[in-house]
């Protein structure tokens, strides 16, 4: 499955608008709750929301 598909989609326009440097913070935080319970891979997130976040700004 796709690692972003997991992160609701309010949740993942709030991490795209998040500071590179917070990202990894601001992930692992949202695993804590409830409704991810440590499902979200904070190694490889980070990395796939700045991807996407450029492939936005670029086109």
């Amino acid at each position: 499955m796709d690692p972003l598909g997991l992160i609701d989609r309010q949740d993942l326009l709030t991490l795209m608008k998040t500071e590179p440097g917070d990202l990894f913070a601001r992930i692992v935080e949202l695993n804590r709750t409830p409704r991810y319970h440590n499902q979200l891979d904070a190694l490889q997130l980070p990395g796939l929301i700045m991807r996407s976040v450029a492939r936005l700004s670029a086109s």
